[in-house]
């Protein structure tokens, strides 16, 4: 089994994904900000959005169709 990122989230709201002390998450943004901005992280590498979405589609983590629908 593969390890889950662990959830800080701060008091304001704020929530960042860890895993081995690297911001990651595969099921969406890594960092939600309390302002409802986000940022998306790989193993401590930042994406935006769409090349993300083609970073998990190009490792197999996400199907084609589901690649397209968060592209729209």
């Amino acid at each position: 089994m593969k390890d889950k990122p662990e959830c800080i989230t701060y008091a304001n709201g704020t929530k960042y994904w860890y895993l081995n002390g690297k911001l990651h998450r595969t099921d969406g943004p890594a960092v939600e900000y309390a302002d409802g901005t986000k940022r998306w992280y790989l193993n401590g590498k930042a994406y935006s959005k769409d090349n993300y979405y083609q970073e998990l589609y190009k490792r197999g983590i996400i199907s084609k169709e589901e690649y397209f629908v968060e592209m729209l």
